[in-house]
């Protein structure tokens, strides 16, 4: 999946490292929470994964629709 070099970033750094189990799991909730993250109705081109087995990185494109106030917070 391309993303816009202009996409919006958050990066969560976890106090202690993931097992390899946890970043299986993890990335699992991350694709369908991605795959229904939405503002204002219009579905955001997004993605999530564990990095480095501590780092969750979640982008989303705002090309097509934007990440706003409920959104994020979501």
């Amino acid at each position: 999946m391309n993303f816009s070099p202009d996409s919006r970033t958050w990066i969560y750094l976890s106090k202690k490292e993931f097992s390899n189990e946890e970043v299986v799991e993890l990335n699992s909730l991350l694709s369908v929470f991605c795959k229904d993250w939405a503002a204002h109705g219009n579905n955001l081109k997004a993605k999530g994964e564990v990095l480095y087995n501590r780092f969750i990185v979640l982008m989303v494109d705002e090309t097509q629709a934007g990440a706003s106030g409920c959104s994020i917070d979501t």
